[in-house]
Parts: structure tokens; sequence; C-alpha cells
């Protein structure tokens, strides 16, 4: 356990997701006493599995496309099961031995959570969002549904913790956060990116909807605290990085203009239309 906790601790100091997911295999071989290990990680459709990292003398590197799951690994993504292959050290185990190995399974699952987890609000933190991202821009890509991003930051967050105290400010985010989860579908990704800023993707939702959703929450930020916020919607080209960039410049522009109010960003030329 103690390893553990180091190995997550680590892990939270890390913004790089390929440091990350290197340092995740590395930690996950010394608590399991193992010569290596490897990170598959689900793909573009989401039940196949992609070799994202890879620690250890052998096997193959993170980033081979060609790279085929180990035998039994994709029954276990899809069950959620241990399954060892036939034959392996690991199918014939020790007696008395199964409990400690499922235990190593989901101390190891915890751990991934952990590290994409933010500890005070407990929403997924920026390496999440990080990762998602790109994810809901492919989806968006690939049903042709459109996809609206936006960035929220507390007003005035500095004076609120220099009057009030940094406890009543780390109560303050997770009231926020729990009453703007409230207000979202399940398909939407809410993640706590920093301090009092916020990021959230909103699948299927065009520019005009998610202005609404928007100010739904920031009609529900509790004790009378406002908010401003920066709203984009893909344009059907753009990467990741520039929807996100957009809704940033936008949320300056909320800002630069008295805070406590909605901006949406500056158009992008679009790619091709989006159904």
């Amino acid at each position: 356990m103690s390893q553990l906790t180091e190995l997550a601790h680590g892990l939270a100091g890390l913004s790089d997701p390929g440091r990350a997911r290197l340092a995740l295999c590395e930690g996950a071989a010394r608590v399991t006493h193992a010569a290596g290990g490897s990170l598959w990680e689900p793909g573009d459709r989401g039940t196949d599995l992609m070799l994202t990292a890879s620690a250890g003398p052998d096997g193959p590197r993170g980033g081979d496309v060609s790279a085929r799951p180990p035998r039994g690994l994709t029954e276990a993504f899809a069950t959620g099961r241990p399954v060892s292959a036939p034959g392996s050290p690991a199918a014939e185990p020790p007696p008395g031995s199964n409990a400690g190995r499922l235990q190593r399974v989901a101390l190891l699952g915890e751990l991934e959570a952990i590290a994409r987890t933010d500890e005070l609000t407990e929403l997924p933190n920026r390496r999440a969002w990080e990762e998602q991202l790109p994810r809901e821009v492919r989806r968006a890509d690939r049903t042709r549904a459109p996809l609206s991003v936006a960035m929220l930051d507390l007003d005035h967050f500095k004076l609120f913790n220099d009057s009030h105290g940094h406890q009543s400010g780390d109560r303050l985010l997770q009231e926020v956060a729990r009453a703007w989860v409230k207000e979202l579908r399940p398909a939407d990704v809410l993640c706590a990116v920093g301090g009092e800023e916020f990021a959230l993707a909103l699948p299927d939702c065009r520019l005009e909807e998610a202005v609404e959703v928007i100010e739904r929450l920031r009609a529900s930020i509790p004790g009378g605290q406002t908010c401003s916020a920066g709203v984009a919607d893909w344009n059907g080209s753009e990467s990741a990085s520039e929807l996100v960039g957009r809704a940033d410049l936008a949320l300056y522009d909320a800002k630069r203009n008295g805070r406590n109010q909605t901006a949406t960003a500056r158009s992008a030329a679009a790619g091709r239309a989006i159904a």
C-alpha cells in the first residue's frame, strides 16, 4: 500500500500524458514484482485495445500500432474480470494466491482512477481532460455530430479565499462541482483543470444549446458567487487543442468585459459542415 500511495502521488505530479503512462507501467511492475508492464487503452471504437506505453526489457513498445493484446486481455477488458492465459504461470497459481492477485488487480484499477481524479472536487482532472477531449473530437468527426466546449472560471476566487479562508474556498469548489454535475447529462464531460477553473465538453450540443447549458450552470453556483465562461463549437476540422484555445480566448473576453457572463468564441474556418 505504501508503494501504491507513493506511485499515486508521483502520477498526480505529472502533466505530460506520455510520461504519466510510462510511470504507471513502471510503477505497476514495481508493485507486482514483475519484469515489466504494458498499458493498453481503449481505441477509437471503444471496444478494441491499443498499446500506449510499455516498460521492461521485452515486449512491444508504446505507440506500436501493429501490436496485438496478449491472449485473454481483450476478454478481461470486456468482462471486467481477471483472465489468465492457459498454461501461463498465472493460470496455475500457488494455493491461496488468488485473493492476493485479485486484490492487486483491484488496487491497480483504483490507482489508475486516482491518477485521473481531482482530489478536492472528485471530478476528472486535467490529465483526464487531455485524454478525453481528443476522443470526443474523434467521435464527433466519425458521427458528424456537433460538439461544444466551455472553459469556466470562478470570478474573484483569490479574493474569496483571502476574505473567507482557504477551507471555505475548498468547500465552494466542492459545492460548485456537485451543483454542476446535477445540471449535466451523463455523456457530458466536466473536469477540474486547475484551481478555480473547469472545462466542459458537451457532445451532440450546438453552440446555442451550449450557451443555455452554461447559463444554467452559472445560475446554480451557491452562495451568490459568479463565474465567467467561454464557449466554442467544433468547426469540423480543428484539433482538440485548437478548440480549447478558442474557448479560452472567449473566456478571456468574458473576463475583460466585466466577468459574470458567457462569451462565445470567434468563428474559425470550418473544414466541413456538421450534420
